[in-house]
C-alpha cells in the first residue's frame, strides 16, 4: 500500500489522518470506477 501511494507522491506521514483518508477513499473509489468498466458481464449459463 505505502508503495503503491508513494509512486502516486503521497506520503502518509506528511498527511493529516482525516486528509490521508479522504485520499485513499477517493482512490479506492475510482479504481472501483476502472474496474468496473472494464470488466465484461459474464456468460449466461444454460439452464
Amino acid at each position: 500500500m505505502r508503495d503503491m501511494l508513494g509512486k502516486r507522491g503521497i506520503q502518509p506521514e506528511r498527511l493529516a489522518a482525516e486528509e490521508y483518508l479522504k485520499k485513499l477513499e477517493r482512490r479506492v473509489k475510482a479504481e472501483e470506477r476502472k474496474l468496473a468498466k472494464g470488466a465484461k458481464a459474464l456468460p449466461r449459463q444454460p439452464k
